[in-house]
């Protein structure tokens, strides 16, 4: 989001599965910042202060880390706070700081689908 700041849409799904750099020691999956869990995706993601119609974004260790000498600003995003969407998945006795629930990674998929087909259909205009 850092570097693209004129996002009009995010969504971002947990599942609350701590994994471990272990957890990937057999796979060829580069992580270079270490593991983050869904709730720390969802802090992130709690963009707009109270009552503030602006999101300002502070640089993000993944984008500091690659030019550690430069010096970063924080920018102001255009999203609109309606078109940030977190979904926790699992159980819904979970607390959590995402705003949606769906008990099923299928569900996800089904609502994204949706989507895409809604914006067909209606023209873009969601």
């Amino acid at each position: 989001m850092y570097t693209n700041k004129d996002a009009e849409f995010i969504f971002c799904a947990g599942d609350d599965k701590v994994r471990t750099f272990q957890d990937f020691a057999d796979q060829h999956v580069f992580i270079p910042f270490g593991i983050q869990t869904d709730e720390d995706m969802f802090r992130a993601l709690i963009l707009f202060p109270e009552d503030e119609p602006k999101a300002i974004l502070h640089p993000p260790v993944s984008v500091t880390q690659l030019e550690p000498k430069r010096k970063f600003e924080p920018v102001e995003l255009t999203i609109a706070q309606e078109a940030v969407f977190t979904t926790a998945v699992g159980v819904s006795s979970k607390r959590t700081l995402a705003s949606w629930h769906v008990n099923t990674p299928v569900q996800i998929v089904d609502h994204m689908l949706g989507l895409v087909n809604l914006r067909e259909t209606e023209g873009a205009k969601l």
